[in-house]
């Protein structure tokens, strides 16, 4: 049986309200999720994307939902939203029913979902970022709303083209610590998502290093093991067809000179990103935060001085503290709020402009809102610099 074809813009069905689904319904909604199913895999087969599609897209002006990313699906039936703050995101929306146009739109960036299953139980979910701007957009199909009336403004609308893979290919030099491995590669995807709101996404190779080895290298003050153990991965990472190559933390930029006249691919440094940061903000004193190895290494100092900003670190005993935090609790997913206040109390001590969140597992516990000054997010700047450089920008 042929799938159904999907209305599209300009057809006055698709501002038609759906009917809530009655239970003695639930024989034909059956059928009507295999509809549903049917065509968005036909649908991504042919453009490539597509992670759900409301009922009323087909012609079912009933409140059904289907979603299926990753071959694992959720039908919602009857679904309600719930908007959990104010938080917005500025998003590149696409539809189905206009594949080949974007419009930027608002939406909230955490909600709930109440909805009942196809065995009529009762379902409650609560999501965040690209799956909460993905529900809204199905859920406003049901009102017979749809993105192009959410436009931000009159310049929101853009055509989509086919284009290519990107030709530079990241290569992550990962494992220290895995935590914040996952961030950068979850951090590059949501970001390019939000800058061009497609899915070609940039290819990704990581290498993982050994997370106790490395550290220890650092602990043992043994810089010739360090790069050697470091330079393991860079050619590893080299043979794996990268085009360029990144460290995910911070440490290893005390040998970052080194390291780079001994691989043959470029590399985005994270202190130079830093470095561009506070001149645009114009920063003459910051304080650094990160492991022992990287507040004592000096490597911050050296490159940041050259363009008249001052450097300070806190106390040895201090140094101590965060440092254990960073290795007893962050780069093993543990965030405690006592721990939090400590770290923020030893900033707010020192009469500075800003602070460098120096270690990427940092901002994993500090953000921006719990400051006044200027808080550095070495991930984040990193992050963006990397897909600039990724997409040729």
């Amino acid at each position: 049986m042929p799938v159904k074809q999907v209305l599209l813009l300009g057809n006055e069905d698709l501002y038609k309200i759906s009917k809530e689904v009655r239970y003695e319904e639930i024989r034909d909604v059956k059928h009507i999720i295999k509809d549903l199913h049917d065509t968005l895999m036909d649908f991504r087969e042919k453009y490539g994307y597509g992670r759900a599609i409301a009922a009323p897209q087909l012609g079912y002006f009933k409140r059904i939902i289907y979603m299926n990313i990753n071959d694992c699906e959720t039908i919602f039936i009857n679904p309600k939203l719930e908007f959990l703050d104010n938080e917005m995101i500025e998003v590149w929306d696409d539809c189905m029913s206009f594949p080949n146009l974007l419009v930027k739109v608002k939406r909230y960036n955490h909600c709930k979902i109440y909805y009942k299953d196809l065995d009529w139980n009762d379902n409650v979910i609560e999501v965040e970022g690209d799956i909460a701007e993905l529900l809204q957009h199905e859920y406003d199909h049901l009102k017979g709303v749809l993105a192009i009336s959410k436009a931000i403004d009159d310049h929101s609308f853009r055509l989509k083209t086919v284009e290519t893979k990107l030709s530079k290919k990241i290569g992550i030099l990962g494992g220290i610590s895995h935590e914040s491995t996952i961030k950068y590669y979850e951090l590059i995807l949501k970001k390019y998502y939000e800058l061009k709101g497609d899915y070609y996404y940039p290819e990704i190779i990581i290498y993982s290093l050994d997370f106790q080895k490395f550290t220890d290298f650092e602990d043992n003050g043994d810089k010739e093991g360090y790069i050697k153990y470091i330079m393991e991965g860079m050619y590893s990472l080299e043979n794996s067809g990268a085009d360029f190559i990144i460290m995910s933390a911070n440490s290893p930029h005390s040998v970052y000179d080194e390291v780079k006249n001994l691989t043959k691919l470029p590399m985005i440094s994270i202190v130079e990103a830093v470095g561009e940061k506070a001149k645009e903000k114009g920063l003459k004193k910051i304080l650094l935060l990160g492991i022992k190895y990287t507040m004592e290494s000096g490597f911050y100092e050296n490159y940041l001085n050259q363009f008249g900003i001052d450097v300070i670190v806190p106390s040895e005993d201090e140094r101590v503290l965060i440092n254990d935090i960073i290795f007893d609790e962050l780069a093993i997913g543990i965030f405690h709020k006592n721990s939090k206040e400590r770290l923020i109390n030893i900033i707010k001590k020192y009469d500075v402009e800003g602070v460098i969140l120096g270690c990427t597992e940092l901002p994993l516990i500090i953000s921006e809102a719990d400051l006044e000054i200027e808080v550095l997010n070495t991930v984040e700047l990193h992050v963006n610099k990397i897909l600039r450089y990724s997409l040729g920008m």
